[in-house]
């Protein structure tokens, strides 16, 4: 297999089966070079402090951004005309072809979502939570003020413009009542198809990542105690379990679970002293491409979602863990551009609002614009002003409830 294939094998074997090191106290008086991470080495380090990592800004703008594109060509062919083999004109159904999987970018987001949580445990620590009740004090500020902004304003978009459109994809979000209004306010409206897309189709994601906030404590503690091994398995287990057992967990998104808890592993790789075996960049960087590459090929062999979001999800933290050991790397600068950051730092209000934006767009638009590809090139055309109302939307409603984060680290 040779020097490369047997030390890809050892960092995927470590990565899954949480291999630890000796005690920290030994690691931390070993080699200072790789204090902010951007040595791309294979072993550990002592406990390092990783700040704010702006190529997770990065990742997440572009992962909001395609969710937009998606929601783009879902509003103009909710009927997937474009998907078929005869579909004209071909041009743009070539160019559409890679923007229907927005699926692929929401498990990102749950990915980045576990890396982030547990992630921030090291800057402030040794990777534990300090205090239960400061945490869930802190989720709850930081998602809940621009959840129900947003849902306010979904309300008023629903009586407006929603409720006075006929056939898809306007009816699937109606109608609005009291049951499917009050899940929503209390976000469970994941946890029933019949409610998960009603008032704004983008909502059901929020609420399984906050129902996540109240597992990740015990998480935390299985992390911490047991290693990845520990964490992943369990979770892998409950997935599959209710995959099998529980038809309806087909529509309910349930291997986002594993898919958090690989973003929490991914982190602890990165950061956690007792670590000796980080890997090193360009094996993470295959790994990462194996799997996008296997991401593809399941949209054309699978049916089911759950298969490609699983394994975009395993690039994803593949990804983050290249990041973690090599930063300075180019792909990492371009991740970390001022433009990205921008982009990364609303992203939140941007998966929230944007279509939103998009149905006021679509149905204002100019007489004339009739055709598929005239209604294509116009919303594109106002992408910009998409951006600007999501923009303004986190700065009245998300911006002031964000703690503020260290300076996103950006390497020359």
């Amino acid at each position: 297999m040779g020097r490369a294939g047997g030390r890809r094998a050892r960092i995927i074997a470590a990565f899954v089966l949480g291999v630890r090191g000796p005690p920290a106290s030994c690691i931390a008086r070993r080699s200072a070079a790789r204090l902010n991470g951007m040595e791309p080495q294979g072993r550990g380090s002592g406990a390092r402090h990783p700040g704010h990592l702006g190529f997770i800004e990065g990742m997440r703008g572009i992962a909001a951004l395609y969710v937009v594109l998606q929601h783009v060509c879902t509003l103009i062919d909710p009927y997937y005309k474009m998907q078929r083999p005869d579909a004209e004109p071909r041009w743009l159904a070539v160019v559409m072809a890679p923007m229907w999987y927005g699926h692929l970018a929401v498990a990102a987001f749950i990915v980045i979502s576990g890396y982030c949580l547990q992630l921030s445990l090291y800057n402030k620590g040794d990777g534990r939570i300090a205090s239960l009740k400061r945490f869930f004090a802190r989720r709850c500020q930081r998602i809940l003020p621009p959840y129900y902004a947003c849902l306010g304003l979904s309300l008023v978009i629903v009586w407006l413009v929603t409720s006075r459109q006929k056939g898809l994809p306007w009816s699937q979000y109606l109608p609005v009542t009291w049951e499917n209004f009050l899940a929503h306010v209390f976000m469970v409206h994941n946890l029933r198809p019949e409610w998960m897309y009603k008032i704004n189709g983008v909502l059901w994601s929020i609420s399984i990542e906050f129902q996540l906030y109240f597992l990740f404590p015990v998480l935390v503690v299985v992390l911490w105690r047991w290693g990845r091994a520990a964490l992943m398995l369990p979770l892998l287990a409950l997935a599959v379990a209710l995959l099998w057992a529980y038809a309806p967990a087909w529509k309910l998104y349930v291997w986002f679970i594993p898919l958090f808890g690989l973003g929490m592993a991914a982190a602890q790789l990165g950061f956690d002293p007792r670590v000796t075996t980080r890997g090193n960049y360009r094996a993470w960087m295959t790994i990462a491409g194996f799997f996008a590459v296997l991401t593809v090929a399941s949209i054309f062999a699978f049916k089911e979602v759950a298969a490609r979001d699983s394994l975009a999800g395993v690039a994803v933290a593949a990804i983050l863990a290249a990041g973690a050991v090599a930063p300075r790397r180019r792909v990492f600068r371009f991740l970390g551009c001022k433009f990205l950051l921008w982009l990364g730092a609303f992203s939140y209000s941007l998966y929230l609002v944007h279509h939103l934006v998009l149905q006021v767009l679509y149905v204002t638009r100019p007489s004339g614009v009739d055709q598929v590809s005239e209604k294509w090139l116009y919303l594109m055309s106002m992408l910009p002003v998409v951006l600007l109302v999501c923009w303004v939307f986190y700065w009245f409603f998300e911006r002031p409830y964000a703690k503020a984060k260290p300076a996103a680290k950006r390497y020359p």
